[in-house]
C-alpha cells in the first residue's frame, strides 16, 4: 500500500497554487520528494540532482510540468477527457492518450500488488461466475468459458478478482483464499 498522508487536504485550489508557474511546480515537487539528489558525491560543491522526469513516467512528455500535473489531477478526480481538453488546452489525442496511460499504470500497479481484505470481525463475501459470451440464438462461434473468482469486504468495500480459468477446484480457490483473505 502506499502512504498518501502528505496528499491529506489537497484540493484543486491547492492544484492550482502550485502549479502557478513551473518553478512553483518544481519546488513543489522536490518539496514532497519527487526530485532525486545525490547525497553521497557532490559534483563542485554542488549535490548532483535528476530531473523530476528522469527515470519516471514524465521522461519523454513535452508538455510542461504544470500541465502535466493538472491532467493527472483531473485523470483522478474522475474528471472527463474534454474538460482536461478544454481547461488546459490539449489536443484530444493527448488528453486521450494520457487517461489511458494512467489507466495502463493504475492497472499494472493493482495487479502486481498483493491484495488482502478482511480482517477480524470482517464479513467477506466470495463467488465465482462465469464471464462466457453466449451466441445470439444458439448460432455461430462456440466461445470457451472464463471463470472469475472474487471477494468483497462488506465493511471496507475493498474487494478483488482473479481470472482462474477452468481450474477451480476446492485446492486451488482455497489458496487464492488464503492469498488474498485476512
Amino acid at each position: 500500500m502506499y502512504d498518501l498522508s502528505a496528499l491529506d487536504g489537497f484540493t484543486y485550489r491547492t492544484l492550482l497554487e502550485v502549479t502557478a508557474s513551473e518553478d512553483a511546480c518544481v519546488l513543489w515537487c522536490r518539496q514532497n520528494g519527487w526530485r532525486w539528489r545525490c547525497k553521497k558525491k557532490p559534483h563542485a560543491d554542488r549535490p548532483v540532482e535528476k530531473s523530476i522526469r528522469a527515470g519516471s513516467f514524465f521522461a519523454k512528455s513535452k508538455l510542461p510540468l504544470t500541465t502535466l500535473l493538472r491532467l493527472l489531477y483531473a485523470w483522478a478526480s474522475h474528471k472527463p477527457a474534454k474538460t482536461v481538453m478544454d481547461e488546459e488546452g490539449v489536443s484530444t489525442d493527448t488528453a486521450c492518450n494520457w487517461y489511458n496511460y494512467c489507466r495502463d499504470i493504475c492497472s499494472a500497479e493493482m495487479l502486481a500488488s498483493e491484495m488482502k481484505i478482511g480482517g477480524e470481525g470482517h464479513v467477506i463475501e466470495i463467488d465465482e461466475t462465469s464471464l462466457k459470451k453466449k451466441s445470439k440464438y444458439g448460432r455461430g462461434e462456440v466461445h470457451p468459458d472464463r471463470w472469475l473468482f472474487g471477494s468483497v469486504d462488506r465493511a471496507t468495500k475493498r474487494w478483488f478478482g482473479i481470472l482462474v480459468g477452468e481450474d477451480r477446484t476446492k485446492p486451488t480457490l482455497l489458496a487464492l483464499i488464503k492469498k488474498h483473505v485476512l
